[in-house]
């Protein structure tokens, strides 16, 4: 094997042409690999002590974690039968540890910042250091309970995750929460400190209360009739695919507003501050005034036969403000914007 320990990351090394039936000290990669080299070199590449270092020991067939360097910032360990975890390096601020067999995230360092174990048996969740800021769940199991998450985390993503408990017991140190195909979500129990909240296949059949300094909102192929309540400081909402009925007051700061393929009639009013409005794929048949500071409009889809009369604002006025603008019988798009600038303008 050429010599990779100059290099930044550690790769996983080749396929051997045999396989072998070791148990011993030295075979702790994986049957289909030439062991010996493996151990070798990582036992040689522990005495570098070279900061910035990425090990992928991932879909080895591992049945435990062998002992590893202790400067490893970045672990993936996916894709192995690994029941527990040992021998984790004790500068690692980074793990991926997805598709195991774990029970529990005990034995991870504190220090480490980031965890990331989508498909496991967790019940509960213990075990992880006050240093995790980053989290990352996925699996069809049920979560007893989330009373013991870090009380440093900033952001959590739950992805089929069954909580028989509430959420009541979310650090307030959390900033950005994501919540996919779970049960159990009771939005009044979200901490104010939330300022992205990312809804996807949910039902709650009306908001009526949102954390306080929620800056993003974006629901996504769920179940939500109508939203009565919007923060002051949201800046983004983007609800697609949702059956959304109605909208409430919209916030003066607000910037960005995507409501596509829903059932939305009407809309009362548009603060002067947006620059996004994408409506597409609804059921309104007018619009309020258009605000002058407006880059971006798409309303294809809908029942409007007029978009400036349905929105009192003449030509003259979208030409000065309007960078693109779409709908059922004409495409708009300024001079000078490209193909990068479109998307960028968009998709923003």
């Amino acid at each position: 094997m050429s010599d990779i320990y100059n290099m930044e990351c550690l790769h996983k090394c080749p396929y051997s042409d045999s396989d072998t039936d070791s148990d011993s000290e030295i075979d702790k990669l994986s049957k289909v690999y030439t062991n010996e080299e493996i151990y070798n070199h990582i036992n040689k590449w522990k005495k570098l002590n070279k900061p910035r270092k990425v090990l992928d020991l991932s879909n080895l067939k591992l049945k435990r974690i062998p002992e590893l360097p202790d400067n490893v910032l970045y672990l993936n360990i996916s894709w192995n039968n690994i029941t527990k975890l040992e021998n984790i390096p004790k500068g690692l601020k980074t793990i991926i540890c997805d598709f195991l067999h774990l029970k529990s995230f005990e034995g991870l360092p504190d220090g480490i910042e980031s965890v990331y174990g989508k498909y496991n048996i967790v019940k509960d969740i213990k075990g992880l250091p006050n240093s995790v800021l980053n989290l990352e769940l996925y699996c069809d199991d049920v979560i007893t309970s989330f009373t013991n998450l870090p009380r440093n985390l900033k952001s959590l993503k739950c992805h089929r995750v069954y909580c028989t408990k509430s959420f009541l017991e979310l650090p307030h140190t959390l900033t950005y929460l994501s919540l996919s195909e779970g049960n159990n979500i009771n939005l009044y129990t979200l901490p104010d400190t939330i300022q992205t909240l990312i809804l996807n296949k949910i039902t709650i059949p009306e908001i009526n209360d949102l954390p306080s300094k929620l800056k993003t909102l974006c629901i996504t192929n769920s179940d939500v009739n109508a939203i009565n309540y919007l923060p002051i400081s949201i800046r983004d909402i983007h609800i697609s695919y949702s059956n959304l009925g109605s909208l409430c007051q919209l916030p003066d700061n607000l910037k960005k507003l995507r409501c596509i393929a829903n059932n939305l009639t009407c809309i009362t009013n548009l603060p002067n501050n947006l620059r996004i409005l994408n409506i597409a794929l609804n059921k309104l048949n007018g619009l309020p005034p258009l605000p002058n500071r407006l880059m971006y409009l798409n309303s294809r889809y809908n029942m409007i036969s007029d978009i400036m009369d349905s929105s009192n604002m003449d030509s003259n006025k979208i030409q000065d403000s309007i960078l693109i603008y779409e709908t059922d019988y004409i495409t708009y798009k300024r001079k000078g914007i490209n193909r990068q600038l479109y998307k960028s303008i968009c998709y923003q």
